[in-house]
């Protein structure tokens, strides 16, 4: 929807998806108010879920970030926040 910044993160998202196993799903901020004021200007907005649903915040990472880098990226702020919130439950 004319975001190069939003668009050139998605297609390296998609070229690890298969081989990380994780669910890539786009939102977009105009079609939310809230989402629209506060993240005018930290596109793209990145998120993960534990499996009951409470939400973990991704930080932004460069708009350039690719193939290993991001991989490492996901791993420290989404997979191992994931892993700690599945330890912390017990689980």
């Amino acid at each position: 929807r004319g975001c190069p910044l939003c668009e050139g993160i998605v297609a390296h998202l998609e070229e690890l998806q298969p081989h990380v196993g994780f669910l890539l799903e786009k939102r977009y901020i105009e079609e939310n108010a809230d989402w629209a004021t506060l993240y005018r200007y930290e596109v793209p907005v990145l998120a993960g879920f534990t499996p009951d649903g409470r939400e973990i915040e991704i930080p932004r990472p460069s708009p350039r970030a690719s193939g290993v880098f991001l991989m490492r990226w996901l791993r420290k702020h989404y997979f191992e926040k994931l892993a700690e919130s599945l330890g912390s439950d017990g689980s």
